[in-house]
């Protein structure tokens, strides 16, 4: 794990260095690291909290 600077964002040893890309065979700098899977992890937490409120919202719930 990176350390986390004063704003909440980790630290990445990589960012703004030039790095090589080993599937296109190209070559710059790193300006972003995205965590996908994060992502996507919250987005269906929040689908199924919605979904929740929907389901026990309804007279049948």
């Amino acid at each position: 794990m990176n350390p986390v600077d004063p704003d909440g964002y980790e630290q990445r040893p990589l960012l703004n260095k030039n790095v090589r890309d080993v599937a296109s065979r190209g070559e710059g700098g790193l300006v972003a690291v995205r965590q996908r899977l994060a992502v996507l992890a919250y987005i269906i937490c929040a689908t199924v909290a919605v979904v929740a409120l929907a389901v026990a919202g309804t007279p049948d719930g």
